[in-house]
């Protein structure tokens, strides 16, 4: 072999080797992966637990669909479920400017029951708001934005108002979804909420302890006063008798905020099935308080017309 055609073949190796080193940096680039964390219920615990995954870092919007992939899947973790989502479909996924994710489900998105939605949803929200360009969670259904059950929009979803794992007690406890009303400037809007109950204690008492507590939604406002206290609670004939403690009517010292009050206690106890009117007492006695333009003496109904609707 002369010098000539060795140099040749010298040449040609180092721009093979080149090429070869070129393309692994580019191809490494290409595979370079993303860690986000994603949720799914752990039904023995009635709660929902963080797994991470990771999937390939590309552009935004293929993260978030990859994201929901992972959800579709199901968990890795055999102490988690997987979502009963085999025959819904994402119909379209949209990044907006305002750094909010819009997901637009097939109409199977209203065959979920409703601790199996509440659970799909809040893992979606917090699974795609762990990702650092989404800042909240819009979802649509069928083109048409998911409801409340009064008919307002959801709204946009985020961590503030999607709560997950509330406080597990020791003893059993089942998962029950409850309506709450709170206050929305001039009307009471709906907050449905996932909470723990001991099935051998009322649940009218869980109801009214929620509505105490306030809402998690920020744009809502609480209408009892926290100081409330619980004496007793129970219903006899469609009728719940709720004693409070006197915090409740002397707090309560003007028109307005005597009709949230009682209106948010009132409709939400009347969510329940075995519940038409709600009978008041302060300090377990019948009384018709000075202060109050509401007369406490008489059963109260439930009133539709200060529950907020979607305008059309």
């Amino acid at each position: 072999m002369n010098k000539n055609n060795l140099v040749v073949i010298i040449l040609i190796c180092i721009a093979v080797f080149c090429s070869l080193f070129i393309f692994s940096i580019i191809n490494s680039k290409t595979i370079d992966r993303v860690k986000i964390e994603t949720y799914f219920p752990n039904l023995v615990e009635n709660l929902i637990e963080q797994e991470y995954r990771s999937i390939s870092d590309s552009d935004n919007k293929k993260i978030l669909s990859d994201a929901i992939n992972i959800l579709y899947e199901g968990p890795k973790s055999k102490n988690l479920s997987a979502f009963p989502i085999t025959n819904l479909k994402v119909i379209d996924i949209e990044l907006n400017d305002d750094r909010s994710a819009q997901i637009n489900f097939s109409n199977e998105y209203n065959n979920l029951n409703a601790q199996d939605e509440l659970f799909f949803r809040s893992s979606l929200v917090w699974t795609l708001t762990s990702l650092d360009f989404v800042d909240n969670v819009i979802i649509f259904v069928d083109s048409q934005p998911l409801k409340k059950s009064d008919g307002s929009s959801m709204g946009g979803l985020n961590r503030t108002n999607v709560v997950i794992n509330p406080q597990i007690s020791d003893e059993k406890t089942d998962l029950y979804l409850v309506k709450l009303y709170f206050r929305d400037k001039n009307k009471l809007s709906c907050e449905e909420r996932m909470i723990n109950i001991n099935p051998n204690q009322p649940l009218e008492r869980y109801v009214l302890e929620q509505i105490i507590s306030g809402p998690i939604n920020s744009d809502l406002s609480a209408t009892v006063p926290p100081e409330t206290k619980i004496h007793d609670i129970k219903t006899d004939e469609g009728i719940c008798y709720v004693s409070l403690s006197g915090e409740f009517a002397n707090k309560n010292n003007d028109s307005e905020s005597q009709k949230f009050a009682l209106y948010s206690i009132v409709n939400s106890l009347t969510e329940l099935e075995n519940i038409n009117k709600v009978q008041f007492l302060i300090e377990s006695e019948k009384t018709n308080q000075p202060a109050w333009i509401f007369d406490l003496n008489k059963p109260i109904e439930r009133n539709e017309k200060i529950i907020k609707r979607e305008e059309k």
